[in-house]
């Protein structure tokens, strides 16, 4: 298995020849560009990938413990696991009884091994479990009979060494047998020592590792089974039959999805039932192309992207932020100035001082000479900078305002009244702050009654 060149936790899943990089189905376009374009396209270069189908990008069964434990707490194996486990306390009184519950759960089991085989990752609905239950235990049975007979044999005329290499093998290839009975349908070839062996051969090591925590999880039952106690007969078998029965589901999955995740070395085809996802919107899949841009190194046409789908999205405060930080990143600083008169309206109203003042000491980094065109916009980043103490920026971004915006005398009275107010607070400066005091001066008979002074508590 391959990570995708993008997510190197993710599995990919496609593969492109022209760029040779491998990626997930996040990172590549489902849009075709014609009738007869069939496939996802790479984001870089255009050219359709190729889906390595779900063997690629199954991760190993290690990696998904959590998912695997879990999967036999789902409604449909719980009440297959507790139904059962209640079955057998009857057996308590009647031994016969003991077949119903061994006929319902080994069906159940190995329809989890099946559909897990096949792509599915949820347990199985209780409809579709119970069909050849009876015949199944059949071929169980005579499986369990012919291993238990070959270590009979080999304790009787080869002695207890023999004996116990025999048990050895028996446990070792057990879960292969039941795999591919699982899979066949037929004992024969689920005996067969030439399926076995190629059915280890093809997994390798990872069928060691499930044997490993096939073994774990099988000592943990006697385990468990020991702290539960003898203090109650029927309470105890009951608990004790559905931690079992529970480890047996969801060993039957655990082998299932080796199957599934080594399907291709098994000459074993499935569907991709689990790992599908819904049709993405064109929104997403442009986010995920400019993703994919930024991460190749190339910005320009990352930009050419932003360009083609913020005037689709124009409220979506998040895209803009993204283009920006790209843009001061990347961008000259004459496209900065001219992306920040864009994004600074959208921006300018939210109720976050430090947000703003943020965004715009970004844009400054990339132009030290950015001014906003709009007075309103101007006057709104000046309160923020003066609400948080920073009176040179203020002194700064006021300085000649009249003369970049001298459509409105209020506006003009309301800009260098703070200016005066931030000089007056830096030391050195309060000379100048008092030349702005005489120009508001002279400025207010001109305004008469219709100017509402902003005081400086206001900021």
């Amino acid at each position: 298995m391959s990570q995708c060149k993008y997510h190197p936790l993710v599995a990919s899943r496609y593969h492109c020849q022209q760029c040779q990089s491998h990626t997930c189905d996040k990172c590549c376009d489902e849009n075709p560009t014609g009738d007869q374009d069939v496939g996802r396209r790479c984001f870089t270069c255009g050219q359709t990938v190729t889906d390595m189908g779900s063997a690629h990008s199954a991760a190993p069964f290690w990696r998904r413990l959590d998912k695997i434990y879990r999967y036999g707490l789902s409604a449909n194996a719980l009440v297959v696991i507790a139904a059962c486990s209640l079955l057998t306390v009857f057996s308590l009184y009647n031994p016969w009884l003991l077949i119903i519950p061994s006929i319902i759960l080994t069906r159940y089991s190995f329809n989890c091994l099946e559909q897990t085989a096949l792509g599915s990752m949820k347990a199985p609905s209780l409809t579709n479990s119970f069909s050849g239950g009876i015949t199944l235990l059949v071929q169980l049975t005579v499986i369990i009979l012919l291993a238990g007979g070959l270590v009979a044999v080999c304790a009787y005329y080869l002695g207890p060494n023999m004996a116990a290499l025999a048990g050895f093998v028996v446990l070792f290839t057990l879960p292969a047998i039941f795999i591919l009975l699982a899979i066949n349908g037929t004992l024969g070839e689920a005996i067969s020592p030439a399926n076995i062996g190629q059915m280890i051969s093809a997994t390798g090591a990872t069928y060691i590792i499930m044997l490993l925590f096939i073994f774990v999880m099988v000592a943990s039952v006697g385990v468990i089974n020991a702290l539960i106690g003898d203090g109650h007969e029927h309470v105890q078998f009951f608990a004790q039959n559905l931690v079992a029965n529970y480890y047996t589901v969801v060993v039957f999955h655990l082998m299932g999805y080796l199957v599934f995740q080594k399907q291709e070395a098994l000459g074993f085809y499935a569907s991709d039932s689990d790992f599908s996802r819904e049709p993405r919107t064109e929104f997403e899949i442009e986010q995920a192309r400019i993703e994919v841009l930024v991460k190749e190194g190339q910005y320009e046409h990352a930009l050419d992207a932003y360009r083609d789908v913020l005037p689709k999205h124009p409220n979506n405060i998040a895209l803009w932020e993204k283009c920006l930080k790209l843009m001061c990143f990347v961008g000259t600083e004459q496209q900065v100035s001219r992306f920040a008169d864009q994004i600074l309206p959208r921006l300018i109203n939210k109720d976050d001082d430090f947000y703003i003042a943020k965004i715009y000491r970004d844009i400054l980094r990339k132009a030290p000479q950015f001014r906003p065109k709009r007075s309103a916009n101007t006057l709104r980043i000046a309160q923020v900078l003066f609400a948080l103490g920073d009176y040179r920026a203020v002194a700064k971004l006021l300085h000649e305002f009249h003369k970049r915006h001298s459509e409105d005398n209020r506006e003009i009275y309301a800009a260098y009244d703070l200016l005066a107010n931030s000089l007056e607070r830096i030391p050195g400066l309060e000379p100048k702050a008092k030349n702005y005091r005489v120009f508001l001066k002279r400025l207010e008979p001109s305004l008469a009654d219709t100017l509402n002074k902003p005081r400086p508590a206001a900021f």
